[in-house]
């Protein structure tokens, strides 16, 4: 009894620190902005929900919504190995219009070969648990609907007509639909992981001698062979090991190239996970979230390469593009990266970046990246974990700004699910959700994101997000300026 009694003590502690930590920084970041138009006529409602006197009672007056459900929250623990699914989509990914085109109309969906040759490569975390997903696999699983109603069952099931939800739902441009999962969450199905999408097993050796992070602990070719080995070994027994071409993910990526003036040319690599497992401010989780869009850009000038630019939340760092490290296949076939290699800093074209643990957002570096919150109460972690290369799965796309359209080397891939105006998970669930809090205004469960189209791609500086006064190029990155060879990779 008294062990009971001292853990709901140590709890209501942790959850007054995580309310004054967070109420503060919230307040100080988001002062002057404001709130979503339709937020306050929801609130009332969403507070409503709650069958609790006293929980409704707290969220009105002091803002701590849903408190009780941390001593009783279903979620949480170990991921358990779910089965991959065996479904084929590729007939989605065939099911576009193509054909005859006129030269003019040709011209505008090449993309140039310069664009695919700079193109990054993708260090997922070695401890991850939701992995790349299908976003075809994600429409079966989903239903799109108007708030917490179903909309229809019509354009559920990777329908390619998804874009027609933009009218179908009427008013805000259909930027009120959520895809909302059709499965029960606390099973942890095989879509919302990725299991089956784990990249094909590669090596990398790194001859680097100093780095942002100091050296590279593991990062030797064993050391992968022991990721390789870990990531099929995590598949159940009942399934096929089928081989699968090293770096390539199963889940495919996506290449929307924005031309724009002045001869810059703006490739965006998109990335798409079904889940965003969100981390932890006095073990307290916030921001998990259905559906999870990242994003590198690669910013060319005449061809050449300039800057690039990583998602980072709802902000990210943009890089000279000599300042991040780049990968070199080697004739064993595994990739060699260096800043201090004379021959690979030549030689290398290909950025390596990196995906954190569970948020999936990107960094330049491995390592602990603390961010917003200080004391390092909140941080992502990356590390060299499975090599993930975008271009061996890859739907690329031409978008002037105005329209979309699928490139030559995907003729027939579909645009219907850039267009979609919505959001690609649930809306933040109820109060009388066992799963839902509320703590100085962040959610345990926030909406889903909304899609590629809404990243700003008609940007005019390579940096991320609105309201940023000054884009800040970075010539180099970590603290101090390495001592590294000019790279020749962009003349």
């Amino acid at each position: 009894m008294r062990r009971s009694g001292r853990r709901c003590f140590y709890a209501i502690i942790a959850i007054a620190i995580a309310y004054i930590i967070i109420g503060g920084v919230i307040s100080r970041f988001t002062k002057g902005r404001h709130q979503d138009p339709i937020f306050d006529l929801e609130n009332k409602d969403w507070i409503a929900s709650s069958g609790s006197w006293a929980d409704r009672a707290a969220c009105n007056y002091f803002g701590i919504c849903g408190a009780f459900h941390l001593f009783t929250r279903t979620h949480g623990g170990q991921i358990p190995n779910a089965l991959p699914s065996t479904n084929n989509h590729s007939e989605y990914w065939s099911s576009g219009r193509s054909g005859e085109w006129s030269p003019e109309e040709k011209q505008l969906r090449e993309i140039p070969q310069y664009i695919f040759d700079h193109a990054p490569y993708v260090h997922l975390s070695s401890r991850e648990q939701f992995w790349p997903t299908d976003l075809a696999e994600h429409l079966a699983h989903t239903s799109p609907h108007l708030g917490y109603k179903m909309i229809s069952e019509e354009h559920s099931n990777g329908s390619t007509s998804i874009h027609e939800l933009n009218v179908i739902a009427g008013g805000l441009g259909g930027h009120n639909v959520y895809l909302a999962s059709n499965d029960d969450l606390n099973q942890w199905p095989s879509w919302l992981t990725g299991a089956a999408n784990i990249p094909g097993p590669g090596a990398v050796r790194l001859d680097v001698t100093d780095t942002p992070d100091g050296p590279p602990a593991k990062s030797t070719l064993r050391h992968h062979q022991e990721l390789r080995k870990r990531a099929l070994n995590s598949l159940p027994d009942t399934v096929e090991r089928q081989q699968v071409p090293s770096g390539r993910s199963k889940a495919p990526a996506f290449l929307i190239v924005v031309p724009k003036e002045n001869g810059i040319v703006d490739a965006f690599w998109f990335f798409f996970y079904s889940f965003n497992h969100a981390q932890k401010v006095v073990n307290i989780q916030f921001g998990n979230h259905i559906g999870d869009w990242e994003h590198t850009l690669i910013r060319f000038r005449n061809g050449k390469p300039q800057y690039i630019s990583l998602s980072e939340h709802h902000f990210g760092a943009a890089y000279a593009w000599d300042a991040i490290e780049k990968y070199l296949p080697s004739d064993d076939g595994a990739m060699v990266g260096s800043w201090s290699n004379e021959t690979v800093t030549k030689l290398a074209k290909r950025p390596v970046v990196y995906s954190a643990l569970g948020s999936h957002a990107m960094y330049a570096t491995p390592g602990h990246h603390p961010y917003i919150l200080p004391w390092d109460l909140l941080h992502d972690d990356t590390d060299r974990g499975p090599l993930w290369d975008p271009t061996l799965n890859l739907h690329s796309y031409s978008y002037d700004l105005q329209t979309i359209r699928a490139s030559t080397r995907n003729p027939s891939s579909p645009t219907g699910w850039f267009n979609f105006a919505g959001r690609w998970g649930d809306k933040y669930f109820k109060l009388s959700d066992p799963r839902q809090y509320r703590f100085a205004g962040q959610y345990h469960y926030m909406n889903g994101p909304y899609g590629p189209k809404a990243k700003f791609l008609d940007r005019k500086e390579p940096c991320q997000g609105p309201g940023i006064k000054k884009c800040q190029i970075k010539e180099w990155v970590g603290d101090e300026r390495p001592k590294r060879l000019p790279s020749s990779s962009s003349d």
